[in-house]
């Protein structure tokens, strides 16, 4: 571990300016880790790559199944299983049934019928089960949705 060659080019005077200070802690860091005094983890970098050492971007890009940055957001519910899109996480095919969003990350209340949400909102097109309310039909007591299907 050095420090960072910016740094040594400058004299000790040059040093104390903030630019410096801030950017001598950065080290070159193994073991996947990253930032000042290496005290981030990377992310899931493609192929097991390690992150850059300042700010934890993955060069590559990121593994199936995880995305953003620095890989450490992870994939929604995608159809059929599908990797998500690396830099914005949204799943090209759309959401397995029960998740609805860009990401489809979010889960679907108690459309009526057990009937699938609407894929990009969330709302359930024929209404929500017995007591269950809101446009999304996720507002209402659970208790009693299941005293009124018996």
């Amino acid at each position: 571990m050095s420090l960072d060659p910016f740094c040594l080019f400058l004299d000790f005077f040059s040093c104390l300016d903030l630019f410096c200070l801030y950017f001598r802690n950065f080290t070159e860091c193994g073991n996947k880790t990253y930032g000042m005094e290496c005290k981030e983890q990377c992310g899931n970098c493609s192929n097991g790559e390690p992150c850059h050492h300042v700010d934890g971007r993955c060069p590559s890009g990121c593994n199936a199944g995880a995305y953003g940055l620095t890989c450490k957001e992870s994939c929604g519910n995608c159809r059929n299983g599908e990797p998500c899109n690396d830099v914005d996480g949204s799943c090209p095919s759309g959401c397995n049934a029960g998740g609805y969003g860009v990401t489809c990350k979010e889960s679907c209340g108690n459309c009526s019928n057990g009937e699938p949400c609407h894929q990009v909102d969330g709302t359930c097109p024929h209404g929500c089960d017995a007591g269950i309310y809101g446009d999304k039909c996720d507002k209402g007591n659970a208790r009693i949705k299941f005293f009124l299907q018996k």
